[in-house]
């Protein structure tokens, strides 16, 4: 985990890449080159920064971060799967018209290439989950990925740890961009980074209410092995053994889920809120097992359970003790 030392969050060089090279290798997010240096710091009388973060969750955390100080728009609609998002003509008009652009990364945002074709090379992109250790992931369709390519898990944001490198990396960002709100910006960050390490030990608390043995779980698909890591989970079976919900399940994959479910005796599957229940609604019938729905790659609306991060990993947490008790 990457902790701030101090309230002040130094700025990480190889955050920003221009479009023209991230369509050259539209998921290479480990490497970014320092080219921020061509942007004139905003005076304090200028207008508010434009930011666009392509999910709810990177955005979530932005707009904490940012504050009264940045104009936020978010691409990916609240509830939508960012793994099946198709771009509408507006977002190429957003994203050109942007300071910043925060992405996941990872290659969670499979949309961008296509986007990025119709946006002007001088908007600036950071991928907040840069500096994170990324697990590998599975994908079931090879046809889907680069010859020789590895596939990352980028659903980083289920281990809150990972959230403190996202707030740093963009505190960092809106501070070099708009250095006269600096304070501002790392006071933010650093409060937010408080209430985060609160999270994760009410986390582990929770979870310590579930004997060792009982720590299994079921999901819809490759999206939950941070939280798993984590917490000390186990994921024993996967509807869909993919890190993308584009991928399909296979007959040898399915005997394999029904076969674990019968052997660990899992009550039942978890199913991201974004994701099409049918199958799941199916096999859970023919085992005879429940399905909880959890907030995997969505926040909810704003009167829902879960309109902001910490309150969607606290319902999560819940769903899943409950359950499993």
């Amino acid at each position: 985990m990457n902790e701030p030392n101090s309230a002040h969050f130094h700025y990480k060089e190889r955050f920003f890449i221009h479009i023209s090279h991230f369509r050259k290798k539209i998921f290479t997010f480990s490497v970014f080159l320092f080219l921020i240096a061509c942007v004139t710091p905003l005076g304090t009388n200028s207008a508010k920064l434009q930011v666009v973060a392509t999910t709810n969750l990177v955005g979530d955390a932005v707009r904490i971060v940012g504050g009264e100080h940045i104009e936020l728009t978010v691409l990916v609609p609240l509830g939508s799967d960012p793994h099946a998002y198709e771009p509408v003509p507006r977002d190429a008009a957003l994203v050109s018209g942007a300071d910043l652009l925060f992405v996941n990364g990872l290659g969670l945002e499979s949309f961008l290439q296509s986007l990025l074709e119709n946006v002007s090379n001088e908007t600036k992109i950071g991928s907040v989950s840069d500096g994170i250790q990324a697990v590998e992931g599975e994908h079931e369709q090879e046809n889907d990925e680069e010859q020789g390519e590895e596939i990352l898990d980028p659903h980083v944001w289920q281990d809150p740890t990972n959230i403190m490198v996202w707030v740093e990396n963009i505190a960092a960002a809106l501070v070099q961009t708009d250095p006269s709100n600096a304070q501002e910006y790392d006071a933010n960050a650093e409060a937010y980074i408080s209430e985060l390490k609160d999270l994760d030990l009410w986390i582990m608390d929770e979870v310590n209410a579930l004997p060792p043995q009982r720590r299994v779980m079921v999901t819809d698909h490759e999206a939950f092995d941070y939280f798993a890591r984590r917490y000390g989970f186990e994921i024993v079976g996967v509807v869909i053994p993919s890190v993308s919900t584009l991928a399909s399940p296979s007959a040898r994959s399915m005997v394999d889920l029904q076969q674990a479910i019968a052997t660990y005796q899992v009550p039942a599957i978890f199913i991201s809120t974004t994701t099409n229940p049918d199958v799941v609604s199916q096999l859970a019938q023919d085992l005879g097992v429940g399905i909880v729905p959890i907030f995997g790659e969505s926040l909810s609306s704003a009167d829902g359970p879960a309109p902001t991060y910490l309150a969607m990993m606290r319902y999560n947490v819940n769903a899943l003790v409950t359950a499993l008790k």
